[in-house]
């Protein structure tokens, strides 16, 4: 029997609540309608330019808000600014607002999913919901907008699923335009080699991207086109189990 499993952000969610019975602000990763409450409780400093985009865009502002008011929808804002994005040049204020914003939306993920990759947290709800699939599956197929690394990690926590996938052929099939490579680190998830099993495959398909994906640029600002995805293609795959804070 071959099984499809589709995990959003309540997935994630979820697989920390497993953990913290009670859902810590600081802690627990953002749903949509509450990815800008996670900014303001992580004490994350919004920077000028995307201060002044929020403030003169349509709608509420997100980092201005009375108390009682509801969160503005987070894919919304970033589909709003990455519109006008799309439409400015390199070093506009805009284009510095969309990169400020992506560069916040890894850091919330980071500080909310990296802590549930620790070895010492088994038992979470995807991963048995994943465990579950798989016992019953020859081939389990995981579709997943999220870039989190939490589904890698509860595969990994498990002897019964980790030979079924690894970084190499765990991913599905890309552009043949794609190259890639894997870095090396410790606590790292596993390379294609002989261990591995995959007559009883699990794919994870990560529709958007993962924060373990990385492209070479140079210089430490990204440019339009990279921000855009219409630049260079060749995708540097790097393997911590934890995502690398940018630096």
């Amino acid at each position: 029997m071959n099984t499809c499993l589709v995990l959003g952000a309540g997935a994630t969610l979820a697989n920390a609540e497993s953990f913290h019975k009670i859902r810590f602000e600081s802690k627990n990763p953002p749903l949509d309608a509450s990815f800008f409450d996670k900014i303001a409780a992580l004490g994350i400093n919004v920077p000028r330019q995307l201060r002044n985009y929020a403030q003169t865009s349509p709608g509420l502002n997100p980092f201005n808000r009375r108390v009682g008011q509801p969160s503005p929808s987070m894919e919304e804002f970033f589909r709003d600014l990455f519109i006008d994005f799309q439409e400015t040049v390199k070093g506009s204020e805009i284009a510095q607002a969309y990169e400020q914003l992506v560069n916040i939306y890894l850091r919330v993920l980071r500080e909310t999913t990296d802590w549930i990759g620790d070895g010492k947290y088994t038992g979470g709800s995807v991963g048995r919901l994943l465990a579950n699939a798989a016992e019953s599956s020859e081939t389990l197929n995981v579709i997943t907008f999220n870039h989190d690394l939490v589904i890698e990690n509860e595969i990994e926590k498990r002897a019964r699923l980790r030979s079924r996938w690894c970084l190499q052929k765990g991913y599905g099939k890309f552009r043949d335009d794609l190259s890639f490579s894997t870095s090396t680190s410790t606590n790292l998830f596993p390379s294609h080699g002989t261990s591995c099993d995959h007559s009883r495959p699990i794919n994870v398909l990560k529709l958007h991207g993962s924060l373990n994906w990385y492209i070479l640029m140079q210089g430490r600002s990204p440019s339009l086109k990279i921000l855009s995805g219409t630049g260079p293609t060749k995708i540097v795959r790097c393997t911590p189990r934890r995502v690398v804070p940018r630096t």
